[in-house]
């Protein structure tokens, strides 16, 4: 059976659902999912009046869904996931790290850009790293392939993508 877009979105977007609150997208080009996860972490002495330490780690997801991807659709995808996830992050003594995460899911894409996924670098410190840092994930799902393309940051969640590929067909 082949893949199709709509099946690994499906596939991707039911993996995320037991964390991540989901929002699909509409009429915003080829972004067509968001997703978030907030986890926050306490440690207490004796009763919980007296906290010792809190941090708190967020990951805000975007994926897109394109039949082609050149080099100008992939700077778009990146540079909106980056400046709708920096909107998202407010650093805070207690904040740790938060994690901008795109996945573009193509049916085909540019074999030059192939090298600008890999080398795709951003982060973020806030406050010299004492109110947490931020960093971009960045995937790429060549269905037609089948194949994931990704930066140094997004390598983790490499094969979690690839379980969503063979969930897909």
């Amino acid at each position: 059976m082949s893949l199709s877009r709509d099946s690994v979105l499906e596939a991707v977007l039911n993996s995320y659902r037991n964390y991540f609150d989901i929002e699909k997208v509409t009429n915003q080009g080829s972004l067509v999912a968001k997703a978030q996860f907030h986890s926050r972490t306490e440690k207490f002495v004796l009763t919980k009046s007296v906290k010792m330490w809190g941090v708190e780690t967020n990951d805000y997801v975007y994926v897109y869904s394109t039949p082609f991807l050149n080099i100008d659709e992939f700077v778009r995808c990146k540079e909106m996931s980056i400046e709708s996830g920096l909107m998202q992050i407010h650093p805070h003594s207690e904040h740790m790290c938060s994690y901008i995460t795109t996945i573009i899911l193509t049916d085909a894409l540019d074999q030059s850009i192939v090298s600008d996924i890999k080398s795709c670098k951003f982060s973020k410190n806030f406050l010299l790293t004492l109110h947490g840092w931020v960093i971009l994930r960045l995937l790429v799902v060549d269905i037609n392939t089948p194949a994931v393309i990704s930066n140094k940051a997004g390598k983790e969640l490499t094969d979690f993508l690839d379980s969503c590929l063979s969930e897909g067909s």
